[in-house]
């Protein structure tokens, strides 16, 4: 039901009531125990809005939309959390047995052979962008790597000097940090 007020002075209604007045639009709002000594402004706001009990509280001055929100207690739970916790299994799931196996995978063999080109200088061509390879050559020379693996195929033992987890580490690192910040 909306109440307002007509062209001649008098209140008319709009909607589904045919013929209903601002005496019956009172009626009814005391009828759902909404005060009726209210204006008659506060009584077309209260028919046009879908809850007449907020609509009440708005124009009553009871509460408003900013002063429930700054009253309300924080979330325990935040977005934030969420980045932190996907972080954390990120790196967990992704160096726990980074060693293993111990043994040349997938793409080590090309990756290897470049990471070895990079480290010591040799020249070779490679037909891709070399930064992600240089970042892997870069934690595997602070790591200790120095070159000393053949990466021929895959299965290939690691030498007894090769420190698998710094070959490994930054793709692991990367790929954590896309699971929190992704």
């Amino acid at each position: 039901m909306y109440c307002r007020a007509g062209h001649g002075g008098s209140a008319s209604s709009r909607g589904g009531d045919n013929g209903l007045d601002l005496v019956e639009c009172a009626k009814r709002l005391k009828d759902e125990g909404v005060d009726a000594s209210l204006s008659l402004d506060a009584i077309i706001a209260l028919q046009g809005a879908r809850s007449d009990r907020a609509a009440f509280e708005l124009e009553a001055g009871l509460s408003s939309p900013s002063r429930e929100k700054e009253d309300a207690p924080p979330p325990r739970w935040r977005y934030a959390h969420t980045a932190w916790l996907l972080l954390a299994l990120g790196f967990l799931s992704r160096f726990c047995f980074l060693n293993w196996p111990r043994e040349v995978v997938f793409d080590e063999v090309h990756f290897g052979k470049f990471i070895g080109g990079y480290i010591s200088g040799h020249y070779f061509f490679d037909i891709h962008p070399p930064f992600g390879k240089l970042l892997i050559a870069l934690v595997a020379y602070l790591g200790g790597y120095r070159t000393t693996q053949a990466f021929e195929v895959i299965g290939e033992p690691y030498g007894p000097d090769v420190d698998v987890f710094w070959l490994r580490a930054a793709p692991a690192c990367f790929g954590a940090l896309w699971l929190g910040l992704g």
